[in-house]
């Protein structure tokens, strides 16, 4: 079983995401990228990884791999100057996990983060410091992710709540606009922490909407959380 797991790990480290990935993305004038990633990637081929498979700290080669991509891919501004790309590393995933949920460092939805384990998270952390220290395409750093207050964190989606069932096409745009507007500026504040709107799509729970409704709702959404510190956008 392990021997297949690994596998499975090792294919999507090398295929998911390549450098032809970030080239794409940058001559198309996105000019940073969000990495996540889990404390796990601290202990390379040891078994303290569990409840994960023994040797997901081999995901370290993934994550050097688009530092370098990013650093040394770059895009024409005016014809004259070339920009690598930035990276944003996120401590997604805590050892005992700071939330319970799959994608925060557990499979059982158990919720342990406590005093034993921060001396491990700072281990994680210290790692990683040490490791990116002199790294040009590094832009920040985003330690334990929904559990920190330095930068404020939102993720935007008009999908998977019931509420936007019933939703037309101006209803949703009419609802970024208004309540997501109101909860942005609820957050933004002059001598408050930095927002990140991480997380957003164009996509919603409409059925035959044309390209024009899509862009759109893409605009709004561009002209909301383009108030924030960062935005960036999810890609499926």
């Amino acid at each position: 079983m392990y021997k297949y797991s690994m596998l499975h790990l090792y294919n999507n480290w090398d295929t998911y995401i390549t450098e032809d990935d970030f080239k794409y993305m940058s001559s198309n004038g996105l000019n940073a990228v969000r990495i996540l990633v889990g404390w796990w990637i601290a202990y390379k081929g040891q078994t303290r990884t569990s409840p994960f498979v023994r040797g997901a700290g081999d995901c370290l080669k993934a994550l050097d791999n688009a530092l370098t991509w990013a650093k040394f891919t770059v895009f024409f501004e005016d014809m004259c100057r070339n920009t690598g790309m930035k990276v944003i590393i996120d401590l997604h995933a805590v050892e005992g996990s700071q939330n319970g949920n799959d994608h925060n460092g557990t499979r059982d939805g158990s919720q342990e983060w406590e005093d034993k384990y921060i001396d491990k998270t700072v281990e994680v952390i210290e790692f990683l410091a040490a490791r990116l220290i002199l790294c040009h395409a590094l832009h920040a750093h985003v330690y334990v992710y929904h559990a920190s207050h330095l930068i404020c964190p939102r993720h935007y989606y008009s999908l998977y709540l019931d509420k936007f069932n019933g939703f037309s096409v101006q209803q949703n745009i009419n609802f970024i606009y208004n309540q997501r507007g109101s909860d942005l500026t609820a957050v933004i504040n002059f001598n408050g922490p930095l927002t990140f709107v991480g997380e957003w799509i164009a996509g919603w729970a409409i059925n035959g909407a044309s390209m024009q409704d899509y862009q759109r709702f893409a605009k709004a959404q561009l002209d909301v959380y383009g108030r924030a510190t960062w935005m960036g956008i999810l890609v499926l």
